[in-house]
């Protein structure tokens, strides 16, 4: 593989992660309430979860805009991605001990498919 190519199916994957990345955004900024209450994550403060939000549009909106750039942006934002989904986990299971919903096992499983997709192409690219 040519070292300055950029496989297509990372580029789908990034503009894919933007999609997702949205759709969880928007609620959690616009409705909070529903969003924690729908997921069952009682007593919340609506401006962490819409802290949470907004980290999602900057990542989600960053590889979208990136989606034609180099390899050596997708390296540093793929670094950046597993960093996020790896401390997303680490956060649920130091979490595990104070009681989550089983929903939260949801989120455990995306993000650790996620940090398995990222580090996947970081070793390839």
């Amino acid at each position: 593989m040519n070292e300055k190519i950029v496989p297509l199916a990372l580029r789908r994957m990034f503009i894919a992660h933007f999609v997702v990345d949205i759709a969880f955004a928007i609620p959690l900024i616009f409705a909070p309430g529903w969003f924690v209450h729908f997921f069952d994550f009682p007593g919340t403060n609506f401006l962490f979860v819409r802290f949470l939000g907004a980290a999602l549009v900057a990542i989600g909106g960053t590889s979208l805009l990136v989606r034609d750039a180099s390899r050596e942006i997708y390296s540093t934002l793929l670094t950046l991605k597993i960093l996020f989904s790896c401390s997303i986990i680490f956060c649920i299971l130091l979490s595990l001990p104070e009681g989550l919903p089983i929903l939260a096992l949801f989120f455990l499983s995306g993000f650790a498919l996620y940090a398995g997709i990222w580090i996947h192409y970081k070793m390839k690219i």
